[in-house]
């Protein structure tokens, strides 16, 4: 039977990598009451983007994901935006400190624009995603 009354779920800082995150993918669209998913430094690639963008257009109910300190690139930081700009639930997304570039950034520019609803979490200080420059509002 599906789990759907866990509201939150912290599997930072374990090395799960593509497999694990395309399992979490999997049970994002059975658990209908996720809100908050902590994936932090999690050994996370494109692969594993791509699972979870998948996950996020399923997931009736998941508000807030950080992905922060993975090791996704352009394509799965593509895949992420598109999915933050599909999903009518995630209001807030956690990217910085990964392995992506303009291409990926320009893409979360894009759904920072697209979906009004969404926030980027980014700390303060942060130089390595440089989203600000692209015209964004950074929450």
């Amino acid at each position: 039977a599906a789990n759907c009354s866990l509201p939150s779920l912290d599997i930072s800082a374990n090395a799960i990598g593509d497999d694990g995150a395309t399992a979490i993918a999997r049970a994002l669209n059975s658990n209908s009451n996720l809100k908050h998913l902590d994936m932090h430094a999690c050994s996370i690639r494109d692969e594993g983007a791509a699972a979870l963008a998948g996950g996020i257009i399923g997931s009736s109910s998941l508000a807030a994901i950080n992905l922060r300190a993975n090791y996704i690139g352009d394509r799965g930081a593509t895949l992420l935006a598109n999915a933050a700009t599909q999903s009518s639930a995630l209001r807030f997304l956690v990217v910085s400190s990964n392995d992506f570039g303009s291409p990926g950034e320009a893409a979360v520019a894009r759904a920072l624009r697209e979906n009004s609803q969404l926030r980027l979490e980014m700390p303060r200080g942060e130089n390595d995603n440089m989203l600000a420059e692209v015209g964004c509002c950074i929450s």
